[in-house]
């Protein structure tokens, strides 16, 4: 079952995390277990907009806001839900295709190397081990498939995410 945080309108114009920031801040260290890859946001307000939410321009800037004030956010988020697609579209740059809206590959993988990076740093500041890091993967993109990199390093030395075709 997912936990929803809901964000209104009035926290997307003013550009504030605080009040998503604050509670999953409240969930460490007492609830990490229970709400680990549970989170999904819901923005309210914008319900009579006939614009895709990723098409509004306040609603990005907020993401990207979100983006930079929340490094542990692959930590909470549902990595089964549709909305980890709808993150990394507001990562990088909406591409919009007769079937759908999707993001770039070179989106998409900065995306994910943030997310892992960002990932590590938080488990190394909590202190906590994700069992079974080198078989992690991802497959809501088709084809497109993460793993941890514990085999290669790059030259700042934190682990690195590699994406990988097949």
């Amino acid at each position: 079952m997912p936990v929803t945080i809901t964000v209104s309108k009035e926290a997307i114009l003013a550009h504030d995390v605080g009040r998503v920031r604050e509670i999953l801040d409240s969930f460490v260290p007492d609830l990490i277990d229970r709400n680990r890859n549970r989170v999904e946001l819901e923005i309210l307000g914008y319900g009579n907009d006939s614009r895709e939410l990723f098409l509004i321009d306040e609603v990005r800037h907020w993401y990207h806001t979100l983006f930079d004030c929340t490094p542990d956010l692959f930590f909470w988020m549902n990595l089964r839900s549709p909305w980890l697609t709808f993150y990394a579209i507001m990562f990088g740059t909406p591409v919009c295709l007769a079937g759908g809206t999707t993001v770039s590959p070179d989106d998409l993988q900065r995306f994910l190397v943030w997310g892992y990076q960002s990932l590590n740093g938080f488990c190394a500041q909590t202190r906590l081990v994700l069992m079974n890091r080198t078989s992690m993967s991802l497959r809501p993109f088709g084809s497109t498939r993460v793993h941890s990199a514990q085999q290669s390093t790059p030259a700042d030395g934190q682990p690195a995410a590699r994406l990988a075709r097949g």
